[in-house]
């Protein structure tokens, strides 16, 4: 798969192996002596990183029928933004670099990188939707993209200080569930102890968490692959279509919080895009935003 997530992920992970940080200095005269200054770096947000940025996945998997009605209304809604994305591992560099381009040092690159993912897991945990383009590479990267990164020796003594140093407690145990937890099993594939307070401490939390037996994955497994709805068509993210045209979406108690009738179920389109859940059903665009699926906005597809 090649997602945004996973190509920040790599632009990250690959910049930790350039241990080259020339930084940029300023002197300014005053009072006979030179005082040396960093050169000041503003962080973009995830809001700001959205208004500035296309990132759409054009790879079908992520829409549920063939008409293509919802990439090309969300590509004419974005044409002016500046694309980052060439959905081909050789060009991954020169388009993220897009992003980075304001930034002279590889630390500071992979703090950008690591505030932008975190805050976009702290928005999906919030508002309970995973969104399909951003959030499947980042935890399966690490066995399936990463291979080149894998095979260097000591990375953990680059990535944990820059975490240290830049990140909360609880945004560096965010990151740790998104790098080193092993999604199979539910346990950490980190330990020991690095020097490092805050690390250490998340360190020695995971430690403590066991995971799965290979009894207990396999429930699991068998739990997850079992339909939440007894006329289930698809499930997407934790969007459920229904063969009796409904769509259901549920929290992540797995508990209805909203239902939405559609014309015919298998001809629709849906996807998640950008905290906006995308629905063409019969003619019509409806944005759900996802932090309050009662605000809605229709567009008609003939109008366009």
């Amino acid at each position: 798969m090649k997602k945004f997530q996973a190509f920040l992920i790599l632009f990250l992970l690959f910049s930790c192996i350039n241990k080259s940080e020339e930084r940029k200095i300023e002197k300014r005269e005053g009072m006979g002596k030179e005082v040396q200054q960093s050169k000041e770096t503003k962080y973009m947000n995830l809001e700001d990183f959205n208004k500035k940025y296309s990132y759409l996945n054009q790879n079908e998997a992520e829409i549920q029928s063939e008409n293509r009605v919802l990439v090309r209304y969300i590509q004419e809604k974005e044409k002016k933004l500046e694309k980052i994305l060439e959905f081909d591992q050789e060009y991954i560099d020169t388009d993220i670099a897009k992003i980075l381009k304001n930034f002279s040092t590889d630390e500071e690159k992979i703090i950008q990188m690591i505030k932008l993912i975190i805050e976009f897991e702290k928005n999906s945990n919030n508002s309970y939707f995973f969104e399909s383009i951003l959030s499947e590479e980042i935890k399966y990267g690490k066995k399936q993209v990463l291979k080149e990164f894998n095979k260097t020796e000591d990375k953990e003594s680059i990535l944990l200080p820059i975490l240290e140093k830049n990140f909360t407690e609880e945004e560096i145990r965010i990151f740790f569930d998104l790098y080193y937890k092993n999604i199979e099993f539910d346990n950490y594939e980190i330990a020991g102890r690095y020097g490092l307070k805050k690390v250490d401490k998340v360190i020695e939390e995971v430690e403590k968490i066991e995971g799965l037996s290979e009894e207990e994955w396999g429930e699991r497994e068998m739990k997850i692959d079992s339909p939440l709805f007894k006329n289930e068509y698809k499930k997407f993210s934790n969007v459920h279509i229904l063969k009796d045209n409904r769509i259901i979406i549920v929290d992540e108690n797995q508990k209805p919080i909203k239902e939405i009738k559609v014309k015919d179920y298998r001809k629709i389109d849906l996807t998640i895009y950008k905290g906006i859940l995308y629905i063409y059903d019969d003619g019509k665009i409806y944005e759900y935003s996802t932090k309050n699926l009662d605000d809605v906005k229709v567009i008609d597809v003939k109008n366009l």
